[in-house]
């Protein structure tokens, strides 16, 4: 297939005229169900959550794709967010394209425990590859095992998972951090400081570690989760005592593994990715995401060849921003710790412009210098779902679901929420105290109180 947005036709020689009955492409994708809806007082959110559902279904067929275009390859870690945003647009339907992935990407393992950084495909000598994406495979299985309960395909992987993260291990240097990783240290399209103790990646890490713990769980290897859960405290500890800055009031990206040197930059990756997947204090996760979200110290930078250009960064006052694809783990650590309204922000700050640009799928990164169609930029698809209309699995597969709504700076918003083998269909109203929600689904409900929140449930 081949991907397009426009057909020109050019007719000659036809003197007697030429009747065209019929003229266009046939689309073709995976066969979902169009569950999910999302609808709010704020257009370009309305928007963007339907451009990110239709920019998935061009990014599923036989397998997940990064692109329908380019490369057409099942990229580890497109399908982080492609699982998520499928699960909130289209429902269960998605989830055995997602288990496929998880197993083919286990397949693709090699001896000593890395995977591939996509699976299937030509991977030749091994000579290019993504580590950081192994660890995204083992985030995308834990989503999975949330979403849909699938035992089957985690006991199936699970080996596979120990195996990848002890080649993880075997980098680690005297403070038990990953050091100088080898290969392609991707992570996002963006300028972030990848060298030496890398704080993005280390906490990423971490985070890896964590889902390992619920997989081990859930699997019945209580000793191999209570190991994966004391480590990534130890990592999350070593990255907090060297990487701070107190005089900033930020994590730095970089430390030196031989001198101890702190290097300045600093990144929304790094920021993100301390407060998404660690528990350092409080008030440093507050310092630490007021400073790396402040848009007066946003940057863009250039990562070649996707983002060729970029702005020049103060490495003393600015931050590295989060690129598309990372701009989902930024959006998740800022909701997590009670800033919906900046992840709000943050969205239209990234997407804003492609819309106006005239996008009708989204883009690759901010730029429109590479892909002009890729799933793993509908991240605001997930965020609008989970983190507005406030609906996620309480248990596995949607057996309890979780109710805890937020209308952040929204008038009002509207959807319908795929739930396993139900819908949860939520309106939430800003009113003089604060803002009602009114549910019905037939799914059993936990109940998570929000600011402000009443609920009205049928």
């Amino acid at each position: 297939w081949c991907a397009i947005r426009y057909m020109h036709v050019v007719v000659r020689n036809a003197p007697r005229r030429l009747v065209f009955r019929w003229l266009g492409a046939t689309a073709s994708h995976y066969p979902v169900e169009e569950r999910g809806r999302f609808a709010c007082s704020d257009p370009l959110l309305t928007r963007l959550w339907a451009v990110g559902a239709y920019t998935l279904r061009q990014c599923m067929h036989d397998a997940w794709e990064d692109c329908p275009s380019r490369e057409q390859r099942q990229w580890l870690g497109d399908v982080t967010v492609e699982n998520l945003a499928a699960a909130a647009a289209f429902g269960p339907c998605a989830a055995p394209l997602t288990a496929k992935f998880l197993r083919q990407a286990a397949e693709s393992q090699r001896p000593d425990g890395l995977t591939q950084m996509f699976a299937p495909g030509d991977h030749k000598e091994n000579g290019n590859l993504i580590p950081d994406w192994t660890l995204q495979w083992v985030l995308c299985a834990q989503d999975h095992w949330l979403l849909t309960g699938d035992l089957d395909t985690v006991e199936a992987i699970f080996p596979s998972i120990q195996k990848a993260l002890g080649w993880f291990e075997r980098l680690c240097g005297p403070r038990g951090l990953v050091v100088d990783m080898p290969y392609w240290h991707f992570m996002d399209w963006a300028g972030l400081g990848r060298q030496g103790e890398a704080a993005a990646l280390n906490a990423q890490f971490a985070g890896a570690l964590r889902a390992a713990a619920t997989l081990a769980d859930a699997v019945g290897f209580g000793r191999a989760a209570a190991n994966y859960r004391q480590r990534a405290d130890a990592i999350i500890a070593a990255l907090d005592a060297s990487h701070w800055d107190e005089a900033r009031g930020v994590w730095v990206d970089m430390i030196s593994p031989d001198t101890g040197c702190r290097e300045p930059r600093v990144s929304q990756h790094g920021v993100a990715a301390m407060a998404l997947w660690g528990t350092p204090p409080a008030d440093r996760v507050a310092r630490a995401l007021t400073w790396a979200c402040d848009p007066e110290r946003e940057t863009r930078t250039a990562a070649p060849p996707v983002v060729p250009v970029g702005d020049r960064l103060d490495e003393e006052r600015g931050v590295v921003m989060a690129n598309t694809f990372y701009g989902h783990f930024v959006c998740e650590a800022l909701v997590r710790h009670g800033r919906i309204v900046t992840a709000l922000a943050q969205t239209r700050r990234r997407y804003g412009p492609m819309l106006e640009a005239g996008a009708t799928t989204l883009w690759e990164s901010m730029s429109s210098f590479a892909s002009l169609c890729h799933g793993f930029s509908a991240a605001p698809t997930h965020l609008l779902s989970r983190h507005v209309l406030g609906v996620s699995p309480a248990m596995p597969g949607f057996t309890r679901v979780r109710i805890s709504p937020d209308l952040a700076d929204l008038d009002w918003a509207e959807g319908v929420v795929p739930a396993g083998a139900h819908d949860v269909s939520a309106r939430l109203v800003r009113d003089s105290d604060g803002f009602t929600a009114h549910v019905e689904t037939e799914a059993p409900l936990e109940i998570a109180a929000a600011p402000g929140l009443r609920l009205l449930s049928a």
